[in-house]
């Protein structure tokens, strides 16, 4: 047996006859195909996902596997940024950001969101995306008019009506923005945004009671939203619930609404409790800039506000675009959304799914190529890369990308499931077995235990295969993968079906979506300035 692998030894000969007649029960053949879906679930996700940012990466693989590091994760070899590069296609793609005046840009944007709303007919997705164009540069008369023709259609979609809500809201006309937005949440269509309107618009009318309710509700059905937190803990304000709502200031503050709206929030809740040395740290963080430096600062604000919506109008109406077809013209607004922020990243994965979509697989690998070169300490960069290069027969360059990134990940497991998974599709059993082991090692499963097996098996170790299977069987032996009926012939591992396809939907852990789409906007993309002035970035992005 291999070292490293947590599987206790048998003590006598009854015990290892024991496990050798229930591993005999097992149809190898179908095990080792099973092994593969079993390391899709392991996984989670193998493919075409939107890369999170550096410091949330590692985070969000550990959290979602629940793993520790093992005994197999300790003092990783260092790993070279750039992967020998297998694609021979010639992309062009801009690497430095042009120098747009903000005028010409919002002129564009003015454009871009008129020839959406032409689009209305065939896609009313296009129109809201318009109406939030609208909104983002300030002309509200246009976004309402283009948001009252998308809810007119009886659209199941949330993003509309809160869009239109928080105009309503921004507008002073809470009556009307609480009576749609009860109709739509009455009607089961609701999202986090909506919610936080509804209850804002709620809090603007003084039924603080209702608006409670409606944030608690909320509450738990969105627990990780620090938008929503701080808004419950600033009506708990007004209704005199101030421990209540210090505890949830505070935990909207540390998880991200570091604002001086919510710091303010929060002295106000510690100064009502008596807690004066605490309210007076809590306003030392608010601080008001006057005069030249804090136009200055705005501006600044602005200008990066303004880039950033744009971006994100660039890939949103290149996602319309895309489902409806119209490829050319979806990569034509994906570069554009590239020459505003070429760092945007989700510009190359909305990129890729283009390629994807139209089989040009050389130019999409050429994609995954600079991504992963930007980005390298990514798991789920080098996955992507390495899935599409077994999909175009490039297997050594899919298994040293894998290698890659199971060096890296020093917690979590769906880089070295993956490795294991790739190892065994193509024969390669014994090597195999040392990615399996980790994931044994860091999430004990049914599932990591019959991926391990199934490695030991396929080299020749029936005894530590057995073993592996005992384990599982151990962990949960009504578990579906010991339930099933063994067919009357077993399934070849080579003819498995690729786990990879190109465009199918898979799940994926919270907070990463596929290519195409747009993140679910929970926050804002900017606040209000010093001087009161709303910047062109106040509403997310939900198409």
């Amino acid at each position: 047996m291999a070292v490293g692998i947590r599987i206790p030894a048998m003590k006598t000969s009854k015990e290892i006859l024991s496990v050798k007649a229930r591993a005999g029960a097992i149809r190898w053949p179908l095990l080792l195909a099973s092994a593969l879906v079993v390391a899709v679930a392991i996984i989670g996700v193998a493919v075409w996902l939107t890369p999170l940012d550096d410091d949330e990466i590692m985070e969000s693989v550990a959290a979602e596997s629940g793993a520790q590091t093992g005994a197999g994760a300790a003092d990783q070899p260092k790993v070279p940024r750039k992967l020998k590069r297998v694609s021979v296609a010639s992309l062009n793609l801009p690497t430095e950001r042009l120098d747009i005046e903000a005028s010409e840009l919002r002129s564009e944007l003015e454009d871009l969101a008129a020839e959406l709303v032409a689009q209305d007919a065939k896609d009313w997705r296009a129109t809201h995306i318009a109406a939030q164009t609208y909104a983002e540069l300030k002309l509200t008369t246009q976004a309402e008019e283009v948001w009252r023709s998308c809810v007119a259609r009886d659209v199941q979609e949330a993003g509309p009506y809160a869009g239109l809500g928080l105009l309503l809201i921004e507008s002073g006309r809470d009556q009307e923005a609480s009576t749609l937005l009860k109709d739509s949440y009455a009607k089961g269509i609701e999202s986090e945004e909506l919610l936080i309107a509804l209850a804002e618009s709620l809090e603007n009318l003084g039924q603080l009671d209702e608006a409670e309710a409606v944030l608690r509700d909320a509450r738990g059905k969105y627990p990780q939203s620090s938008k929503l937190l701080l808004t419950l803990g600033r009506v708990l304000n007004q209704l005199e619930k101030f421990e209540g709502a210090e505890a949830n200031i505070r935990t909207a503050i540390a998880g991200g609404e570091d604002t001086q709206s919510a710091w303010l929030a929060l002295a106000t809740a510690l100064a009502r409790q008596g807690k004066t040395e605490e309210a007076a740290k809590a306003r030392k963080n608010i601080s008001v800039q006057r005069g030249p430096a804090a136009e200055s600062a705005f501006q600044q604000q602005y200008d990066e506000a303004l880039t950033r919506v744009a971006c994100q109008v660039m890939l949103a109406a290149a996602s319309v675009a895309e489902d409806s077809g119209q490829y050319d013209q979806a990569e034509k607004r994906i570069r554009r959304a590239m020459e505003i922020d070429p760092d945007h990243l989700k510009c190359y994965m909305s990129l890729s799914s283009v390629y994807r979509r139209t089989d040009r697989l050389p130019e999409a690998l050429a994609v995954h190529e600079v991504l992963y070169q930007k980005q390298p300490e990514n798991v789920l960069n080098a996955l992507n890369l390495a899935a599409l290069a077994q999909e175009m027969g490039h297997i050594d360059f899919a298994i040293s990308a894998l290698d890659a990134a199971a060096q890296r990940e020093t917690s979590g497991e769906i880089a070295h499931a993956a490795l294991a998974k790739l190892r065994m599709q193509v024969g390669q059993f014994k090597e195999a077995i040392p990615p399996a082991i980790v994931v044994v090692e860091r999430t004990p499963s049914v599932e990591a235990f019959m991926l391990l097996a199934a490695a030991y098996q396929g080299s020749g170790n029936a005894e530590a295969a057995s073993a592996a299977v005992a384990r599982a069987q151990q962990i949960d032996p009504t578990h579906p993968i010991f339930m099933q009926a063994a067919p009357a012939q077993g399934v070849p591992l080579q003819q498995f079906p690729n786990p990879f396809p190109p465009n199918s939907p898979v799940s994926q852990p919270s907070g990463m979506q596929p290519p195409g789409s747009q993140p679910s906007g929970s926050q804002p993309l900017s606040g209000q300035s010093s001087a009161g002035q709303s910047s062109p970035a106040q509403r997310p992005f939900t198409p």
